[in-house]
């Protein structure tokens, strides 16, 4: 059997990470293993702050582009407790493109064992959006996934 020795945990901001971050955390420190949280930043979200910048100028472009990353690293710090990460080994990542596409190269990248991905009970377009997500990383992922359902009652982080 193989070791679980890195585990790869996307994070959207959207839906509530709770069950995911506590189930991540606990496979984490029952494996020893290195937890690698990814936010990817979508390709629309790319591509509406370049239409918003004043045609022309590439270097707000880059300026807003440089601003959201740094806000999406701040958030994902922001994620977990520091206390709560104490004694694990964890890494921040963000990248941009297609959500699904990142969270599989960074699989292969980083030679993860297992992905932890969120699975939401919303519905409609978005929960169609989760899912199609999701779906396309269980197809092309180079190592199991575990999908993780919200429930009631999980604990405090």
């Amino acid at each position: 059997m193989t070791s679980i020795d890195k585990i790869l945990v996307p994070v959207d901001f959207q839906s509530d990470p709770k069950t995911v971050l506590q189930l991540a955390v606990e496979l984490g420190r029952a494996h020893n293993a290195r937890l690698v949280f990814l936010h990817v930043i979508d390709q629309p979200i790319i591509d509406a702050i370049h239409q918003v910048s004043h045609k022309g100028y590439k270097g707000e472009f880059v300026q807003g582009m440089r601003k959201l990353v740094q806000d999406k690293e701040r958030d994902l710090e922001n994620l977990i407790p520091e206390t709560y990460r104490e004694g694990l080994d964890v890494e921040l990542l963000v990248r941009k493109g297609d959500p699904a596409e990142k969270i599989i190269q960074v699989a292969k990248d980083l030679s993860i064992k297992l992905i932890v991905l969120g699975s939401s009970a919303l519905e409609g377009e978005t929960a169609f959006h989760i899912g199609e997500v999701a779906r396309r990383v269980m197809s092309g992922a180079p190592c199991s996934l575990l999908l993780a359902r919200p429930t009631e009652d999980i604990g405090a982080l």
